[in-house]
């Protein structure tokens, strides 16, 4: 099991099984991780029970251990795809609220999954940077539908300094969430450094139409002609038609400005 050889083990354990099961409860928890190893979770949930039984007649069942039990009854019902199983067996601790943070998301109860991604922050638990990832895109899809962008930003923040290095996904989330709460100077900044670091990145594009929109609410059309034409001349997608759009737009306005302000403000319909 320690050297991952498990189709081995559980070559050597259907073999021995006659002498190894009268061994005890450890055998049974051995076994349980081949079986997670060989990807038969049900199996291995079998074995954890077996193990439990044993271990609670002939040793010292402490709380520890059967939180342990728990924890490997989870982890097997979750790698299944079980969520609703491995909620019931999930231990209520710090130690698990990641673990219940997605099993909760994955069943569509967000609301409980946001709860649990917060306690898992905010434990002590040196937690994988995978799993700091994952637990932000549940915070993240809350403040996008709520609209809380202030919160996005602080919660985009605490992800990132626990993260080695910078992360694409993390990078433009920053930005767009200065960009909707209209820091357009620190959006534009914010976007340069995503850009400069993933320029290929699938939000990539997105990005170079948002700047474009910061210049022109800062007033600089210049830039924002500039930006929008070499994004439409980029290629294809949603984003490119955008800024043709936009640049349309913007020649329009240009075209009938002196008109335009000949207008009367009401009456016509029309407004700045």
């Amino acid at each position: 099991n320690k050297a991952k050889k498990y189709a081995n083990a559980l070559e050597l354990y259907n073999r021995e099984r006659k002498w190894l099961d009268q061994y005890g409860a450890d055998t049974f928890r051995a076994a349980a991780e081949t079986f997670r190893g060989m990807g038969l979770f049900s199996t291995s949930n079998q074995m954890m029970e077996k193990y439990s039984a044993l271990a609670k007649g002939r040793h010292i069942a402490s709380e520890e251990t059967r939180r342990e039990i728990s924890m490997e009854k989870a982890k097997n019902s979750f790698a299944k795809g079980n969520y609703a199983e491995t909620l019931e067996f999930l231990p209520n601790d710090d130690a698990s609220a990641y673990m219940r943070a997605l099993a909760e998301f994955r069943l569509g109860r967000k609301r409980e999954a946001q709860t649990a991604a917060e306690k898992a922050f905010q434990a002590k638990t040196v937690l994988p940077e995978e799993q700091v990832l994952e637990l932000v895109e549940i915070l993240l899809d809350r403040d996008l539908s709520e609209r809380d962008f202030p919160r996005m930003e602080k919660d985009v923040a605490r992800a990132s300094s626990r993260l080695k290095q910078a992360n694409e996904r993390l990078a433009y989330a920053g930005a767009d969430a200065l960009w909707f709460q209209k820091k357009h100077q620190e959006a534009l900044l914010a976007y340069r450094e995503a850009l400069e670091k993933f320029p290929k990145g699938e939000r990539a594009l997105r990005a170079k139409y948002n700047m474009a929109m910061s210049y022109i609410a800062l007033k600089k059309r210049e830039e924002a002609v500039k930006a929008l034409t070499e994004l439409r001349d980029s290629g294809q997608g949603v984003w490119v038609e955008s800024a043709r759009q936009e640049l349309e737009l913007l020649e329009w306005e240009t075209k009938y400005s002196s008109v335009l302000r000949t207008l009367p403000p009401t009456g016509l319909g029309i407004t700045n």
